[in-house]
């Protein structure tokens, strides 16, 4: 999920310095990794500015970094969303002679756009929404996939006493109202619509003047004026009929295959990995995880788990009965290992001793005879018949912050709280939570 924002303004209301760093910082939680910003001229003295907060997924490297502009400066993109078929429009757009710098699905929008122009969009299969600043055309593009999945507002507005206009645009209101062209006032018929259907239906919102661009829309602004029109709507003109359970399965099964083929970021661990090896990518991995990877030119195995062991691992080394050969095998649960027929469900003495003892069995021991538990921020390597276990990280007290007072040492739980838990409520939907109104709900509120 990303984050993006930006303006169009006549010269009597250009807004002052570090108005898109303003707007794009308030989107900072839809795109911890990477923001930044860009400014150009528009006709008749006005002038447009694009930001963007970026949530690595595709292509972690720089060559990622929004906005994004053609090699020859004439589009400009800021994007938020995933295209799942941007591989096959890829090899599409490459094959009419366009060149890429990037692996980002960003990039195949921008040069689909430039091929395209807005009939591009009905090529499109996923969820985004974007803005395009034509340079040609001095024309300034906004879209919304289909369904709505990626969400954004602008808003037209005039400047009391001044005579100015401008027009501003992000993926929430609030980065809106942060560029301060835009008054935070309510709307009396969103509070209405909120009130009697508990939500706002497009384009309207809570805040005057703040509108949301309704699923499969497209907004053209050009000279001033801004137009909204529908780019796709469901079709009925088509009815398959005649068609037997098994041609209805099959196509059903063929696109949640390709839903989930394409909706994943193993292609960005595995890219990792390419690029600076199993070990090198543990340290940037920055979540909760456990893999296997199966070096094909090493021969060798892999199994790695989280620094705090959120997902489970566990392995086992059996010898077969009568010295005939020995296996090695693992799995995110042990009855998956029991399920393998390779090692026998059989009672660990010690482990039930800890059990018993301590209500849990430490890493790496099992209520299992050998079967073993991977322990959290460490690394098993299989090569040649052999298994080593490293760890590969730990906490660190080598820099032991002296002479603090209580109000720093609380500001600092404070924020690394308040970003762990925006870490958290990453999302394009509205987040709440139902309180029981205890003392302890009373501290969450």
């Amino acid at each position: 999920m990303c984050g993006i924002c930006g303006f169009l303004t006549s010269e009597e209301t250009a807004p002052a310095a570090g108005v898109l760093e303003a707007m794009t910082e308030r989107l900072h939680h839809r795109g911890p990794d990477d923001g930044g910003v860009w400014e150009g001229a528009a006709p008749g003295g006005w002038r447009v500015g694009l930001g963007a907060r970026r949530l690595s997924i595709i292509d972690l490297s720089e060559r990622g970094h929004m906005p994004m502009q053609t090699a020859d400066g004439a589009l400009c993109i800021t994007y938020n969303g995933e295209v799942y078929n941007f591989r096959e429009l890829r090899r599409e757009l490459e094959a009419l002679g366009h060149r890429f710098r990037s692996d980002t699905d960003t990039e195949v929008v921008l040069n689909a756009y430039r091929q395209w122009g807005p009939e591009s969009l009905s090529r499109l299969n996923g969820m985004f929404a974007f803005a395009v600043w034509d340079e040609r055309e001095r024309e300034l593009t906004l879209a919304r996939d289909r369904l709505g999945v990626k969400p954004l507002f602008y808003a037209a507005a005039k400047v009391e006493g001044e005579g100015g206009e401008s027009f501003v645009f992000a993926s929430e209101a609030k980065a809106i109202l942060a560029s301060g062209l835009v008054k935070p006032e309510l709307d009396l018929e969103g509070l209405n619509q909120q009130l009697t259907f508990l939500w706002t239906p497009d384009p309207h919102t809570l805040f005057r003047g703040i509108h949301r661009l309704p699923p499969a829309h497209v907004l053209k602004w050009r000279d001033g004026i801004s137009t909204v029109r529908e780019w796709w709507d469901v079709s009925f003109d088509e009815i398959e009929e005649g068609k037997s359970e098994d041609w209805w399965r099959e196509r059903v099964l063929e696109g949640s295959g390709h839903e989930f083929r394409t909706d994943t970021d193993t292609e960005v661990m595995l890219e990792a990995f390419a690029e600076w090896g199993v070990a090198g990518s543990l340290a940037r991995l920055n979540g909760m995880f456990a893999f296997a990877v199966w070096d094909e030119r090493e021969r060798e195995l892999t199994l790695a788990r989280d620094r705090l062991g959120v997902k489970p691992l566990f392995y086992a080394e059996a010898a077969a009965e009568g010295g005939g050969g020995e296996s090695f095998v693992f799995a995110s649960e042990a009855k998956a290992i029991l399920a393998s027929g390779l090692v026998k469900p059989e009672l660990d003495l010690e482990g039930f001793n800890q059990q018993l003892t301590f209500l849990w069995t430490p890493d790496p021991h099992t209520l299992f005879r050998g079967i073993r538990r991977l322990p959290p921020a460490h690394v098993l390597t299989w090569r040649e018949g052999e298994a080593s276990v490293r760890e590969w990280w730990d906490v660190s007290f080598d820099e032991v912050e002296e002479g603090r007072g209580e109000e720093w040492w609380r500001e600092r739980v404070l924020e690394t709280l308040d970003r762990v838990v925006g870490m958290e409520m990453v999302a394009d939907v509205p987040l709440g939570a139902f309180l029981s109104g205890g003392v302890d709900s009373s501290v969450v509120a």
